[in-house]
């Protein structure tokens, strides 16, 4: 299988597309000054005085950050009301934005837009029932919920994406590592928003997907197989600056290719959630042993769950193996961001540079089920537009947001 990748013909580049339009934007909340209610000092025995800015957030920001011309949230909400849109389908572990339910309301019942919402079968069904409640009897059968996951050989459907139009000759595609919850606005997320012509591989495989979900995954050999098929009857070539892999049918060979590229990368940068997966983790010793640069940005939860504290979505396990590779040599900043809102740093991508600038991402977390038993959407960009907006927000998130092992605080302090 790996070698078969490796023989794929490609097509040109994905940029090369008559309806190519591209845009990266990241979350990065704008939040008010958060102080310490009482003394806190660092691990080097600094005096804190607050937390830092526009990382530590509350959901008072929802809105300073979200109405912003180029906040992900807006461009959502831009999409959604884009006078060509026609049918729009989403595919989320979670769903709470009130705004996007709002909007997504409107296209229904003021413009008879279809739409279908996937979500993970045992996350919250509030919000979803809301939107359904919203619309209006009449419209009622443009409007359809499916919930998935949690069958033979799939856990989460943890898939993210808003696929918009899909039977035009023109499609638009969301997709980055955000749900539709605190991730459009308040998480620290990266959000891809693309146009391209319905046509293209990398449109038709998303297709796929989405037909996968919605009518063959009641167990990972079904959704495997009906993908499979689908994709084998794409006319047009992949795209050789832009691969797409579905979990988990392509959960193997995405883990396979990007262990396969952190082995010729001569600097990594990896901005992660979740980081456990045995694989990419022992490549990434391998690396450090060689001296490679390895980087890697944190939510503050790896750091408290070290400390027994705090509200944590994170592991010691997870601890365990980032002091593996802290001991071979690699460089750690943490996000710090405010637990006690449930807000994190959810980034999931990894930045290799070397001969062939690069950069992994998308819904997956960088663990093992991310990559065998969820349904997950990763991809692989070469094309600069992508891999420069990337390694723009690291250093921003480097030099700016994060803070250094040292500079953290000894206490879980609250921040008001």
């Amino acid at each position: 299988m790996f070698i078969f990748l490796l023989s794929i013909v490609f097509a040109k580049s994905i940029t090369a597309d008559p309806a190519f339009h591209y845009e990266l934007l990241f979350t990065n909340p704008v939040c008010e000054t958060y102080r310490y209610v009482e003394e806190v000092y660092s691990q080097a025995g600094e005096r804190l005085f607050e937390t830092p800015k526009n990382v530590y957030c509350s959901q008072k920001d929802r809105e300073a950050s979200g109405y912003r011309s180029n906040a992900p949230q807006q461009r959502m909400v831009d999409w959604i009301q884009w006078e060509e849109t026609k049918e729009i389908f989403l595919s989320f572990f979670s769903f709470s934005d009130a705004r996007i339910m709002e909007e997504l309301c409107n296209a229904v019942n003021q413009r008879d837009i279809k739409v279908d919402l996937l979500l993970d079968a045992k996350t919250s069904r509030r919000a979803a029932e809301k939107l359904q409640a919203c619309v209006m009897d009449n419209k009622s059968h443009l409007l359809k919920v499916h919930y998935r996951g949690y069958v033979s050989g799939i856990r989460y459907a943890h898939m993210k994406m808003i696929l918009i139009n899909a039977n035009e000759k023109v499609n638009r595609l969301i997709f980055g590592s955000g749900n539709l919850s605190s991730g459009t606005v308040l998480h620290h997320e990266n959000w891809n928003f693309m146009q391209l012509s319905s046509d293209s591989y990398f449109m038709q495989a998303h297709h796929c997907a989405m037909r996968a979900m919605l009518y063959a995954a009641e167990s990972s050999k079904m959704f495997r197989n009906f993908l499979k098929n689908c994709k084998q009857k794409i006319q047009a070539l992949p795209e050789e600056d832009a691969l797409v892999f579905f979990a988990p049918a392509e959960g193997k060979k995405a883990e396979r290719w990007i262990v396969s590229k952190l082995r010729e990368a001569s600097s990594i940068a990896i901005a992660a959630h979740r980081f456990s997966n045995r694989e990419i983790i022992a490549t990434l010793l391998e690396k450090l042993n060689e001296k490679t640069p390895v980087s890697l940005i944190v939510d503050d939860d790896m750091y408290w769950v070290e400390k027994g504290r705090g509200r944590n979505t994170n592991s010691k396990y997870e601890v365990e193996r980032l002091h593996w590779l802290l001991d071979a040599g690699m460089s750690l900043k943490y996000m710090q961001t405010n637990s006690r809102a449930r807000l994190l740093h959810h980034n999931k991508f990894i930045i290799l540079h070397g001969s062939e600038p690069a950069v992994f991402h998308g819904a997956g977390n960088i663990t093992i089920s991310a990559f065998q038993s969820n349904l997950e959407n990763f991809y692989y960009f070469r094309f600069p537009q992508a891999v420069n907006a990337f390694d723009r927000q690291y250093d921003k998130m480097w030099q700016e947001m994060a803070t250094e092992p040292m500079n953290m605080p000894r206490d879980n302090i609250a921040a008001k």
